[in-house]
């Protein structure tokens, strides 16, 4: 999906609503978690490189107690402690779903035919264009609307990098991102707007997802308690965990970490098992594997499976809210699965969260 983010690092650990920077590598340090040199794309906190996790989620909890101003416990699933309680509500659109990523419509088209209103934003002008002709009665019925803006924290215009060879799916802010595998790129300009105004014009969505290639926390950051949406999706980037508290902070409990080849739910083995062994075998030898050109997409094609008949499409976000596979965890569960799944591996590299009020 295209990305758009500000060129700004994140704040500090003293500006940051709970000091989220400063707390994950709190937690990494907790953990024993090696880090690499490095900085995850856009922010300044260090990329975590987990090659096996050293502790059960219940010791997560307990270290992740320091990342907000509220203590967070293991609670099993469905029964996390919320670590934000909004004041006051503002109404929400049940019927309206914000399609943060829009890409080649896939998702805007199951939203919509599931029912909804649809509001659009895409920062690439060729995905708007395409999606202007393949909507045209939506659009012309009022029930979709479509953005060509960049989402930022703060309105503008700038300069956004297409990616050229592959359908301009990493197409970004950051011309670094636009042109991984050495794509070549060239620059638009863009208009900048963030959630929050698009909230304030069309309504506090039903449902939020935000898909913009390493720039999610630009949304994210942007959600209110007071006009936060019933559920919010976004792609688990490596080195970004401070995302998914980032939602916890706005009021969010309930948490579901879904496999994207397969939009299964995914949990690690248990630790000390027999699964929990093989399984880190197995991650020795895909590292090894991956690095046999050509082999790991050859792997994603194989591996995608089809979608159910009336379902999401298999190059879509997949189902949404509670009909997401499998029951709803707490937030320690889900950050401990995050930490396990999250990288580079031949069989995955696309992971969703999926969280709920």
């Amino acid at each position: 999906m295209t990305c758009f983010h500000e060129p700004t690092k994140l704040p500090n650990a003293r500006t940051t609503p709970t000091g989220l920077p400063a707390a994950i590598a709190r937690l990494q340090h907790r953990m024993a978690i090696p880090a690499f040199a490095g900085t995850s794309p856009g922010g300044t906190v260090p990329a975590l490189q987990l090659l096996r996790p050293r502790r059960s989620p219940r010791d997560t909890a307990a270290a992740l107690n320091s990342l907000c101003g509220e203590r967070v416990r293991h609670a099993g699933p469905g029964r996390a402690r919320p670590l934000a309680q909004p004041r006051e509500t503002t109404t929400m659109e049940r019927d309206l779903v914000f399609d943060i990523g829009v890409n080649n419509g896939e998702d805007t088209a199951y939203y919509l035919t599931r029912g909804f209103r649809v509001v659009g934003v895409d920062a690439n002008p060729a995905m708007v264009a395409c999606c202007e002709q393949r909507f045209q009665a939506e659009i012309r019925d009022g029930r979709l609307i479509l953005l060509n803006v960049g989402l930022a924290a703060e309105e503008g215009v700038a300069s956004f990098f297409v990616s050229e060879g592959n359908g301009g799916v990493w197409s970004s802010l950051d011309p670094v991102l636009a042109s991984r595998g050495d794509l070549a790129t060239h620059s638009v300009a863009v208009q900048a707007r963030s959630l929050r105004s698009l909230v304030h014009e069309y309504g506090v969505p039903f449902y939020l997802k935000v898909d913009i290639e390493g720039a999610e926390h630009v949304c994210l950051r942007d959600i209110e308690p007071t006009e936060a949406p019933a559920y919010v999706s976004f792609e688990a980037s490596e080195g970004r965990l401070e995302d998914l508290f980032l939602l916890a902070h706005a009021g969010y409990t309930r948490f579901k970490l879904i496999d994207q080849l397969t939009f299964r739910q995914v949990l690690p083995p248990p630790l000390h098992s027999v699964g929990s062994a093989t399984a880190t075998l197995s991650r020795l030898v895909k590292g090894q594997l991956r690095r046999v050109p050509g082999l790991v997409r050859a792997v994603h094609l194989l591996r995608r499976e089809p979608a159910p008949a009336g379902g999401p499409s298999a190059m879509s976000s997949g189902p949404m809210a509670e009909e997401t596979d499998g029951p709803w965890r707490s937030v320690e569960e889900v950050a401990y699965a995050w930490l396990y799944y999250v990288r580079e591996t031949i069989t995955s590299k696309w992971y969703d969260v999926h969280a709920a009020r």
